[in-house]
C-alpha cells in the first residue's frame, strides 16, 4: 500500500482517514489521547503522489530525510515507509502533548536520529548539518513567522542538489506566517508545487520547492 513504485491511493486514503480525527478530515473522534495523524488525509495523499511523481520524473534520490517538527511521528513514519530513507533525522523540542506509546512506536523500524532542542539554536543547527545534506526536508515545526523564516533560511542550506524542501500549513488560516515565508520560497526557487484540500478551520496546505 505505502509503496513508492505502486502507491494505492484509495487504500492509502482509507488508512490515513482511520488515523486522523474528524477535525482533520478523518474518521476518528478526538479522545484526548493525542495519538492521531495531524494531516488532512486527502491532501496528504495528493502530496505523496505528487512527490513520488516528481521523484520519478527527475530521477531524484531520496536517501536522506530531515523533518523539523516530529510530534508523535506518524507523518515521519508514513513518508519513511514509502521512501525507506537510509538517513532519517528529526528535530523537535518535544514540548507538545502527544501519546507516549505512539511517540515510541514511531521511533522504531527506521534509521532514525532524533535531535531534541530548539530548531533555531546554533547547537541544533550544527548537529543537523553534520548529518546532512538532505534530499528531502519537511518543515512542520513552530508555525510563528519568525521561526518558520529562521528554519527555512537555516535548513535550506542543507539541501542536496535537486533536493526538495516541503512546507506544511501553507494555506492555514491559523498560521498565516507560514504562508508569508512560503511566498518568499516560491520566489527564491521558482519550481514549486502546492496541494490543498479545503477543510474549514483545519485547512492546511502542503507545498514544496525543488533545489534546481
Amino acid at each position: 500500500m505505502l509503496e513508492e513504485d505502486n502507491l494505492n491511493k484509495e487504500k492509502t486514503l482509507k488508512l490515513l482517514q482511520s488515523m486522523a480525527t474528524v477535525e482533520w478530515g478523518g474518521d476518528k473522534l478526538y479522545d484526548g489521547k493525542n495519538d492521531h495523524l495531524q494531516q488532512n488525509p486527502k491532501e496528504f495523499v495528493k502530496f505523496l503522489d505528487g512527490l513520488i511523481s516528481l521523484k520519478k520524473l527527475k530521477n531524484l534520490d531520496f536517501s536522506s530525510f530531515l523533518e523539523i517538527g516530529f510530534h508523535n511521528g506518524y507523518t515521519n513514519t508514513i513518508i519513511d515507509k514509502i521512501f525507506k530513507f537510509k538517513n532519517n533525522v528529526v528535530v523537535d523540542l518535544v514540548d507538545q502533548p502527544c501519546n507516549a506509546e505512539a511517540f515510541r512506536a514511531n521511533h522504531r523500524f527506521k534509521n532514525l536520529t532524533m535531535i531534541c532542542g530548539d530548531s533555531t539554536s546554533t547547537h541544533v543547527i550544527k548537529q543537523a548539518e553534520k548529518l546532512g545534506p538532505y534530499d528531502l526536508i519537511f518543515l512542520d515545526g513552530c508555525h510563528e513567522e519568525y521561526y518558520v523564516n529562521e528554519d527555512y533560511n537555516n535548513y535550506k542550506k542543507m539541501l542536496s542538489e535537486d533536493g526538495v524542501f516541503v512546507f506544511h500549513d501553507i494555506n492555514s488560516t491559523r498560521f498565516k506566517g507560514v504562508a508569508k515565508v512560503w511566498k518568499q520560497a516560491k520566489e527564491d526557487y521558482k519550481e514549486f508545487y502546492e496541494f490543498f484540500v479545503p477543510n474549514g478551520n483545519m485547512g492546511c496546505g502542503i507545498g514544496f520547492i525543488v533545489n534546481s
